[in-house]
C-alpha cells in the first residue's frame, strides 16, 4: 500500500480498514520534490498494522478523500466526502 492522507479508517470484523483517499508516489514524497498525488477507492484490511492486503481496488463508489468510514450492524460503512467534482452525499456499504 502507498502511501496516503485524506483517507479513512476504522476497526470492522476485528480488522483495520484502509478506504480511498490520495495516494503519495513514496519516491517523490520523501525526496521532497513536487508531490504527485492520486485520488482512489480501494480498500485493503490489516489483522496487525504491518500487513495489508488488497480487498479492492476499485470498490463500487467514486474516488473520494475527506470522507467517513465505520462499522455499523456487520456492514463496513463509507460515507460522502469529496473528489474533484466536489462534495459527495452517498453512503455505500460492505457486507
Amino acid at each position: 500500500m502507498l502511501p496516503r492522507y485524506d483517507h479513512s479508517l476504522t476497526v470492522h470484523d476485528g480488522k483495520m480498514w484502509v478506504i480511498g483517499g490520495n495516494v503519495t508516489d513514496t519516491l517523490t514524497y520523501y525526496s521532497l520534490k513536487a508531490v504527485q498525488t492520486a485520488l482512489t477507492n480501494d480498500v485493503w484490511s490489516s489483522a496487525d498494522g504491518l500487513s495489508w492486503s488488497i480487498v479492492d481496488t476499485r470498490a463500487p463508489f467514486s474516488v473520494r478523500r475527506h470522507h467517513a468510514a465505520v462499522s455499523f450492524q456487520g456492514r463496513l460503512w463509507v460515507i460522502g466526502g469529496e473528489n474533484a467534482e466536489g462534495l459527495l452525499n452517498d453512503i455505500w456499504y460492505f457486507e
